[in-house]
């Protein structure tokens, strides 16, 4: 009797373990293997003294580089700057220089490239660089003096790149400012001090013309709907809420899209050995898929083009359409998935014939090896002696990012199902986005998350799949449940260790 209390006991407390969001991401974190503190006692001291008097770097200070990032960002290592040039404009993008600190073959260097990239989770982060680095040496702070590489590119008004000119420097931002500063101050319902004002008015200004580029070139316009999980004082409650899309962070996006160009194209010419950042466009196969997709729901949407990207451009632009979540979900599955190479491929979804990463070297190592090449060139003289970019660590950078990926997920989804389990919100609303024998799979519009209806929990019918018509349709009633049919739902059970949610009681919405 004692034994079964306390295994009941037991019991309990697991169950209750398992709606602490800090439980299941401590739990991810150990699964997945990852490595929570460094093999070394890195102490400021050790770097610090590197930054006195470095040679290598140019007097930057006196361009006003400002950063751009949200409210709740702790490393900064981008900053920006642009001004007209007669009918052109120069943009001016500072990226951390962590090569600097971080050099090849050192211990230091051989755990970031382990961890490959920085892990993000809801209130914490697991980053690639001890933080005396990320958060402080390396971090574009205002009013302190920080080592960088400096890419200064040249465009014209329609955003194509006329010079670049790439240097390692030294600079100091002038100010931390934030996506909602910059989005209030470009629909001017609140203003910025003057000066930084004017910066952010021509940095706006380049951004049109890096825009009007980014349309005719065929850049792929997602407007993705993500969600992030949001930390109350109370650890154990959160919610969750949509993120805002902004033009102050399509800005940056832009800005940093140019840099990367820039890179590539500069390596390219000059021939030195980076790793490029590949995107090819969708195979056969899922080109069959996404035109079958479109033939179900008998819609003349999708029309046969020489040019992809401008087809896919077309229908997402239509936000209008009742059917926009599911175009755009469709084509989202349509997608490659973009990799790391030594070779350039192009980059199909950014419509560009090179690419790289380059700008986030405090939590991607892919940019830390670029960097590495870069500088090396410069210092060099125009020859690229530094070669470690192989086939076997392509492939290791990929899955540290796939894994990233895959817990973050895994964490969204089981962060839904503690919240669901909380709440007393019964009806919720869908649509259907995948049909089979066996049920239909329906996907929220108003939390991150997708649940299966089994065929026999729909509704009160005599439900059966209708493999013509790809459709589950009931027998008595003749209610069918078609791939984009929006709809209600109610969850009928939620596992919480496994992230999976189950639904029931499916009934059409208008």
């Amino acid at each position: 009797m004692l034994k079964k209390k306390k295994q009941t006991k037991t019991l309990k407390k697991n169950k209750a373990s398992f709606l602490d969001l800090n439980f299941i991401i401590q739990k991810e974190i150990k699964q997945n293997r990852l490595r929570t503190k460094f093999k070394e006692n890195y102490k400021l001291s050790d770097f610090e003294k590197l930054s006195l008097k470095p040679k290598s770097h140019s007097d930057f200070t006196h361009i006003p580089f400002v950063t751009i990032d949200g409210e709740d960002s702790k490393d900064f290592d981008d900053a920006v700057y642009a001004f007209p040039k007669k009918k052109n404009f120069i943009i001016m993008t500072a990226i951390a220089d962590v090569s600097y600190y971080v050099k090849a073959n050192t211990t230091l260097d051989s755990e970031a490239k382990e961890r490959a990239n920085s892990f993000y989770f809801p209130g914490m982060v697991i980053p690639m660089l001890p933080e005396l680095l990320s958060n402080n040496l390396c971090s574009l702070v205002p009013d302190k003096k920080r080592l960088c590489l400096v890419v200064e590119i040249e465009i014209n008004l329609e955003g194509s790149i006329i010079k670049t000119k790439i240097s390692r420097g030294v600079i100091q931002s002038r100010a931390k400012l934030t996506y909602n500063e910059v989005q209030n101050h470009i629909d001017k319902t609140s203003f910025l001090e003057r000066n930084i004002g004017t910066l952010v008015d021509n940095i706006f200004k380049a951004y049109s013309s890096l825009k009007k580029g980014s349309f005719k070139r065929g850049k792929i316009e997602f407007d993705t709907e993500e969600f992030e999980i949001k930390k109350s004082h109370d650890k154990n409650n959160f919610e969750f809420s949509k993120k805002k899309s902004l033009i102050s962070m399509k800005l940056i996006e832009e800005f940093m899209i140019i840099t990367n160009k820039a890179i590539a194209e500069f390596s390219k010419e000059k021939n030195i050995n980076i790793l490029y950042r590949n995107h090819d466009k969708p195979s056969a196969e899922k080109m069959l898929k996404l035109k079958e997709f479109f033939k179900i729901l008998n819609k003349d949407v999708f029309k046969e083009s020489s040019n992809l990207n401008t087809e896919f451009n077309r229908i997402l632009k239509n936000k209008k359409n009742k059917n926009y979540n599911l175009f755009k979900d469709i084509i989202l599955k349509s997608q490659s998935k973009a990799t790391y190479d030594f070779n350039n491929k192009g980059h199909f979804g950014l419509a560009l014939n090179s690419y790289t990463h380059f700008t986030s070297p405090i939590r991607r190592y892919s940019d830390l090896l670029v960097h590495r090449e870069i500088c090396d060139f410069i210092s060099n003289n125009g020859t690229n002696k530094y070669r470690s970019i192989n086939k076997m660590l392509c492939n290791h950078l990929l899955e540290q990012e796939k894994k990233s990926e895959n817990i973050e997920r895994s964490i969204t989804e089981k962060a839904c199902c503690i919240y669901l389990s909380k709440i007393k919100k019964k009806f919720f609303f869908g649509f259907v986005d995948g049909v089979t024998e066996f049920g239909i799979f329906i996907k929220s519009s108003e939390l991150p998350f997708s649940g299966l209806a089994q065929i026999k929990n729909i509704n009160s019918d005599y439900n059966f799949f209708d493999i013509r018509k790809n459709c589950i349709q009931g027998r008595n009633k003749g209610i069918k449940f078609l791939i984009g049919q929006k709809v209600s739902f109610k969850i009928k059970k939620n596992n919480i260790e496994k992230g999976l949610i189950s639904l029931e009681k499916v009934r059409h919405e208008n």
